[in-house]
């Protein structure tokens, strides 16, 4: 059985036994960054499916919640920000077409259709409400270990539908485009309600795969460079971590027109200044450098990861899940991790819970980085990369890592962790991002803007690698782990060790 039919499976498993109520009003939900805003009957329908209740419980910065206690916001707000967020886009947009048209420009594209409940508004919001209905267990945590998977890489390399698309997005297309879901939104949400809603085209937007190419900004506003997603989760994550950012929404929405992009043969959106995409490629960067690669919640990712691999490898469950198919992290909310002390006859899965509940984390025991590695330069160009892209070479080292460590009371494998996170990434905002000034042709925003500086700056002086372990652990790992990685060239000096506290 394929992924497609996997996810099929799963999704019919969750409407076996739901029973929709009718949805008779209109409801209005409020929020704290974007106010009070109303969903229609048709989206409360879809709301209140089991596929999306469950985003209730999925925290939207994964573990950070352990590191910035106010970061519990969840992937269900988040749904309805970009929700709000899209719409207000393509109002937006359609406002730019009527100036432009008003002023007797040629080659305007015409406006979207903006019936909410029906044609291309309808489409647009209903995939801002599914766009992350394929995220699993702790977000993006989850995703870096079900991501690695064969049967979401070979996708992503021979289908070009896929190629540049995350594996959560995989996931939500084939949730959407599944025989059982099509079945559920035609019965319960087509035949009660009067919408129209091409469910196809909504799948497609949320992979930012672009089957008409004279309506492409429409699926930009889902899936492109300064989507409405981006602009949600960078204003959201940083209100709720505590993170003073500032995305000034109101004048980038200003900025926005659909014009037509002649490298790319396609009617796209442009911005009409490079101030506002500025602040979303420095306010993205903060969130990698100060949240998202925090060392301690680099360090409770590496404990979920080091919990996936024992009930792989043991071939043992996870509240009944083995945690070998990406669709059994989908069965799985984060209510399962901090509620899983007392159901495990397994030793090892009661201490790794026991110890993220109680919030025992793994502590550092060796840094890498420009202060810490002698000879930065060369292991940044040449070593670091082969082994951020290579899971078999790091799960290689921590063996090796293990082996050097002195008898009697050791750690398990499962407990040592070399994290070398991915650099953040940016080229789609530098070369998709496209600045119209003063009706000027459109130029991309690294042909105005150092963004290739400025990630060689992050590279250079804010990334962190690091070795992780239990903290009774921390000496011994220390010394090993600096033997085993000057053999692999990397030049260590005492700041590595200095910097952990040791």
């Amino acid at each position: 059985m394929n992924l497609e039919d996997r996810i099929a499976h799963y999704v019919a498993r969750i409407f076996e036994e739901y029973q929709l109520r009718l949805i008779k009003a209109p409801k209005a939900i409020h929020e704290p960054l974007l106010g009070t805003n109303l969903f229609y009957p048709h989206e409360v329908a879809v709301l209140d499916t089991p596929l999306l209740q469950r985003l209730r419980h999925i925290h939207q910065t994964g573990l950070a919640f352990l590191t910035f206690p106010s970061a519990t916001h969840s992937r269900f707000e988040h749904t309805l920000g970009v929700t709000v967020l899209a719409t207000r886009f393509a109002h937006r947009i359609n406002e730019s077409i009527g100036r432009r048209t008003g002023a007797n420009e040629v080659n305007v594209p015409a406006p979207i259709t903006g019936d909410p409940e029906k044609d291309e508004l309808a489409e647009i919001r209903m995939a801002a409400l599914l766009h992350d209905c394929g995220h699993a267990i702790l977000s993006h945590t989850s995703e870096d270990i079900y991501g690695l998977r064969d049967d979401i890489s070979e996708l992503q390399k021979k289908d070009p539908r896929f190629t540049k698309c995350a594996p959560h997005e995989i996931l939500s297309h084939f949730i959407i485009k599944s025989e059982p879901f099509e079945k559920f939104f035609k019965d319960n949400v087509l035949n009660p309600y009067p919408v129209k809603i091409n469910l196809n085209k909504v799948a497609n937007m949320i992979i930012g795969y672009i089957d008409d190419r004279s309506r492409a900004f429409i699926t930009h506003i889902i899936n492109g460079s300064f989507d409405a997603d981006k602009l949600d989760y960078i204003s959201r994550d940083g209100y709720f971590t505590g993170l003073r950012l500032v995305i000034d929404i109101d004048r980038l929405f200003y900025a926005v027109s659909p014009r037509w992009l002649e490298d790319e043969k396609m009617y796209g959106i442009t911005v009409g200044s490079p101030n506002p995409a500025q602040q979303i490629l420095f306010s993205k960067m903060l969130l990698f450098s100060t949240i998202y690669n925090h060392q301690k919640v680099r360090a409770c990712d590496c404990m979920l990861r080091g919990l996936a691999e024992y009930v792989n490898e043991q071939g043992t469950t996870f509240r009944g899940s083995p945690l070998v198919d990406p669709v059994d992290f989908l069965v799985l909310t984060d209510n399962d991790i901090f509620n899983a002390t007392d159901t495990s006859n397994e030793p090892f899965i009661k201490k790794m819970v026991a110890n993220l509940c109680q919030r025992n984390l793994f502590k550092r025991a060796l840094v890498i980085c420009k202060d810490t590695v002698d000879n930065w330069d060369e292991s940044r160009q040449y070593e670091l990369p082969s082994l951020i892209e290579s899971p078999a070479d790091l799960k290689k080292l921590r063996l090796d890592i293990l082996n050097r460590l002195p008898g009697g009371q050791r750690p398990s494998i499962h407990e040592i962790w070399i994290d070398l996170p991915q650099l953040p990434e940016f080229h789609e905002e530098a070369t998709q991002t496209h600045i119209c000034v003063a009706g000027a042709e459109p130029v991309v925003l690294q042909e105005l803007f150092p963004v290739a500086g400025w990630l060689e700056a992050y590279a250079d002086r804010q990334w962190r690698g690091h070795v992780f372990c239990p903290e009774q652990f921390q000496d011994m790992v220390n010394k090993a782990a600096s033997a085993v990685l000057k053999e692999y060239r990397l030049k260590l000096n005492p700041k590595s060790r200095i910097y952990c506290h040791l």
